[in-house]
Order: C-alpha cells, then sequence, then structure tokens
C-alpha cells in the first residue's frame, strides 16, 4: 500500500525535513505545529488535536532517530529535495497483524523501512533497468501488472504466494527497492 504524505522544511538555524502523517497522535509521538512551526513530544499530560497538529513520521533532523516509530528520510531524497522540493511524497507500507493481550489480531500498516530509513516512492522516473531507460513509478506498476497477468495464463495459480494483483506488485516493487 502508498500513502501520500506532506513534507515540510523546518526553516531554523538547522533546516531539517518532516514527513507528515495524519494519523492520530499518541503518547510519546513526535508532533509538528504548523502554526508556531515547532516540534515537541505528545506526553500524557498535554493532548493536542487539531488540524495544526501533524504526527512526525520521517525527518532528516537526526537528534529524533532513536525514537519509536520515527524514521529516517533517505540521503538521495534529502539531495534531490534541495534542487527539486515537493510537497508530498508517496510512502510505502507494509500489511502486518497486531497481536493483542487478549488475543485478538487486527491489522495494521507501518511504513516500509531498510536500515530504519523510510521507502519513498518516487513521483519522477526511477531506473527500472538501464537496457530499458527510466520508468515513471506508473509504468513500472504496468509493467508488473502485465507480468502477473501473463503468469496466470501460463499456469502458475492466482494470487502468486496467495497475494491479489496489487499485493504482489507492491511487494515487486519492495523487491526492487531493496535492490537498488
Amino acid at each position: 500500500m502508498i500513502k501520500t504524505h506532506k513534507i515540510i522544511s523546518e526553516n531554523s538555524d538547522k533546516p531539517y525535513l518532516y514527513i507528515l502523517s495524519d494519523d492520530p497522535i499518541v503518547q510519546g509521538d513526535w508532533v509538528y505545529d504548523s502554526l508556531r512551526k515547532t516540534i515537541w513530544q505528545q506526553s500524557k499530560d498535554k493532548v493536542f488535536t487539531g488540524a495544526i497538529y501533524k504526527k512526525i513520521i520521517a525527518t532528516s533532523n537526526d537528534s529524533l532517530y532513536n525514537y519509536p516509530n520515527i524514521y529516517a528520510i533517505p540521503s538521495l531524497f534529502i539531495s534531490d529535495y534541495a534542487i527539486n522540493p515537493v510537497d508530498n511524497v508517496s510512502i510505502s507500507y507494509e500489511k502486518v497483524f497486531a497481536h493483542h493481550e487478549d488475543e485478538s489480531v487486527t491489522t495494521i500498516y507501518i511504513p516500509k523501512v531498510i536500515d530504519n530509513t523510510i521507502i519513498i516512492v518516487p513521483e519522477t522516473p526511477i531506473a527500472l533497468n538501464y537496457t530499458y531507460g527510466l520508468y515513471k513509478l506508473e509504468q513500472v506498476e504496468e509493467l508488473c501488472r502485465k507480468a502477473y497477468n501473463e503468469g496466470n495464463l501460463h499456469g502458475f495459480t492466482s494470487g502468486v504466494d496467495g497475494l491479489s494483483e496489487e499485493e504482489w506488485i507492491q511487494e515487486n516493487l519492495l523487491t526492487y527497492e531493496k535492490n537498488t
């Protein structure tokens, strides 16, 4: 699954990038206050809600890397952002199963990471293979869709490894990202 998130650049003595989420803010989360242009950690003593408060899920601010659920922004993306700033980024998410004390299980989605660095799905062309040139994400997804459907035509079972077409495409895009 891919979700789009707002990215902001804090204009201070040490400018940092922050990728923000509309997910609920809970105790321990780091929060960006768009009115005051500040960040702070949510505590049990103060609960803030409203459109000006956004949960930080990734940053270039390395002082936050040791906190749970805060991921690094890839250095290549930071370099590209300096040349071509964008307002939003797409983040890859993976489905995980949360097991609770009452033995119930719920499905949640968490950002995909490699070595605590969040995976940003590029909106601009990505290099699929130098032989074939550059492809936009939509083109790569279409090639994956074609491969999935051709596999079904040649006797492979539907839902390779029990995955739907969209899940299989996202799985293969993640495999590609890990190998590049």
